[in-house]
């Protein structure tokens, strides 16, 4: 693994700025719009007791994000995780401990499920949540309070207990 300088922290609105500029940087790499018209800050969504999110920071500047949200049923979602690029892949480790931080939560908060949504352009990321040992699912096997994001496409669970 490559050492980086690299923390990863609860988020706070002083970082909301940041992440709309990677948010636009990681729409312009892939061409396509990864949220839904209207789709609220973390800054909103974070207000939310049952949300919680984290920022990965280098050198002071956030790289990447994760959330998770809790809905009924003792379920959650994982929810705006993503990465700079030049900070992805195995050898750095940095998603992989994002998304340790987002289970880990979900456990601490008895949660016995964590879902997620994601786009087919996204083959790195499905191929991490396959290894980090979600199964895909289909759109009908998610909760009825699923947050769905419309430009979702593909559906994966994992199970924690």
């Amino acid at each position: 693994m490559r050492e980086i300088d690299v923390s990863i922290e609860p988020f706070q609105e002083s970082h909301q700025h940041s992440i709309n500029v990677l948010s636009k940087e990681i729409q312009k790499e892939f061409f396509i719009p990864f949220s839904s018209a209207g789709a609220r800050s973390i800054t909103e969504l974070s207000k939310d007791p049952n949300q919680k999110y984290w920022v990965a920071l280098s050198h002071g500047k956030v790289i990447g994000t994760v959330g998770i949200v809790k809905i009924a049923d003792q379920k959650a979602v994982l929810k705006r995780m993503f990465l700079k690029k030049g900070f992805r892949g195995k050898e750095y480790g940095i998603a992989k401990k994002l998304l340790q931080l987002a289970i880990y939560y979900g456990i601490e908060n008895n949660c016995k499920e964590i879902y997620l949504g994601t786009m087919l352009q996204f083959v790195a990321a499905q191929k991490f949540y396959l290894k980090q040992g979600f199964v895909e699912i289909t759109k009908e096997q998610l909760p009825p309070d699923f947050p769905a994001n419309e430009q979702d496409t593909l559906f994966y669970m994992l199970g924690l207990i």
